[in-house]
């Protein structure tokens, strides 16, 4: 009866993620953010600085991502955006396989990944935009579940790309794996040395040539982080004002006066020291090996929650961390736990954004004059970023006990 009921779930899982991830998020031959990684290439085939890309969807990653995106380039837009859609698609399959692989293969593996990458969602924002999420998630998989250099490798070349996958190492290092952390740190210069090429080998600006005030944060009502929160409360928004920090959404033209840029770093500091103080506080500086995957999953979701902007299509990087917390749950039978950490992560993208839409559909405004409901729908994700990590520290934490636990508990 088990076997036909989870058979069940995970054909109205696949039959989700079908509708809801591939079927309504075709590429079509309209903007999108995937604009940005296409212009950048298509300069660096002319022999040009990626930074040149200009407009909303300007670039501002480092420059290896335009490098090795540059055959995309010669491809006409509509063709390219197939290409990286199918490729993003790829990416989160494997992910989740890899994770299924590392839980054991069976029934209860299959239907935590099932779970999480049907009912997450944000893998649908993420390939519908052309988002650089799925490939990172796949990054993040293989850095959970490989050992010895491959877990560095994915690591560093995940901070490569963007830095949101570094406090990962930190990790290593609690965990005394010295290799892959200096695997990861080799890796993680091949970001450097793209700038350095960038800047020799390339015709025009070596770095963005607007702003970065961004990096202290914005106050854009799709950006879901604690500093992003903070911003938001320093300015205030009107009844009848419409959608508010609209600008916010272009970081590129972002001006944060002095005041927020303190404020939004601050936050982030913060956070991150209070929320690694407590990691470290619990472990004593020091996990184990079979703890090393949440360990790192649980750094990832600090990181998203203290991030300076933290769009919501970032949450998909924590598939592959929430499917190991809650197939490791389930597989020992922790079935109280279980029940809150998908609550956590239902309120890290799939309910507050549903909400929002209905709002929308309701009121049919994007700001409707309920600000304090607004308010409370775009802070819910980063409140329940800490509770997760919380529950994941808890979970490090937790005494050696008798008990069949997949290979990353004690």
């Amino acid at each position: 009866m088990r076997t036909r009921l989870a058979w069940c779930f995970l054909i109205l899982c696949a039959g989700w993620y079908t509708y809801d991830t591939i079927l309504t998020q075709l590429p079509q031959n309209t903007d999108s953010d995937f604009r940005g990684y296409y212009l950048a290439a298509r300069h660096v085939l002319r022999g040009e600085s990626p930074f040149l890309a200009e407009g909303y969807h300007g670039y501002l990653y480092p420059p290896l991502l335009a490098l090795l995106m540059a055959p995309l380039g010669a491809l006409g837009y509509l063709t390219a955006r197939w290409v990286w859609f199918v490729f993003s698609h790829a990416c989160l399959l494997l992910a989740a396989w890899l994770v299924y692989r590392y839980l054991g293969r069976g029934l209860l593996a299959v239907c935590s990944v099932a779970l999480v990458w049907a009912g997450g969602r944000a893998a649908g924002e993420a390939v519908g935009v052309g988002q650089l999420g799925p490939e990172l998630a796949l990054l993040l998989a293989i850095a959970y579940t490989a050992a010895d250099w491959r877990q560095g490798a994915s690591l560093g070349l995940g901070i490569a790309l963007k830095l949101l996958p570094g406090p990962c190492a930190i990790g290593l290092a609690m965990a005394r794996c010295w290799r892959p952390l200096c695997v990861a740190i080799l890796c993680s210069l091949l970001g450097a040395l793209s700038w350095v090429f960038a800047s020799f080998a390339l015709a025009g600006p070596p770095a963005p040539p607007h702003s970065t005030a961004f990096l202290a944060g914005t106050p854009a009502v799709l950006s879901w982080s604690l500093p992003s929160v903070a911003l938001r409360i320093m300015d205030p928004t009107a009844p009848g004002r419409g959608l508010p920090w609209a600008n916010a959404f272009s970081l590129q033209s972002l001006n944060l006066p002095p005041a927020a840029r303190r404020v939004g770093l601050g936050v982030t500091a913060a956070t991150f020291t209070l929320g690694i103080g407590a990691l470290l506080a619990v472990t004593l500086g020091r996990v184990s090996r079979a703890r090393l995957p949440l360990t790192m999953a649980s750094l990832t979701t600090l990181t998203l929650v203290a991030a300076p902007v933290c769009w919501t299509h970032y949450q998909v990087m924590q598939f592959p961390g929430m499917a190991l917390f809650a197939g490791g749950l389930a597989l020992r039978g922790a079935w109280k736990k279980m029940g809150f950490a998908p609550l956590c992560a239902a309120f890290l993208y799939p309910v507050p954004v549903t909400v929002l839409r209905q709002m929308f559909a309701a009121n049919g405004d994007v700001w409707p004059n309920t600000p304090v409901a607004n308010y409370f729908w775009i802070s819910t994700a980063p409140v329940a970023g800490l509770v997760l990590y919380g529950l994941m520290v808890a979970e490090i934490a937790r005494s050696r006990a008798p008990g069949p636990y997949p290979r990353f508990f004690e």
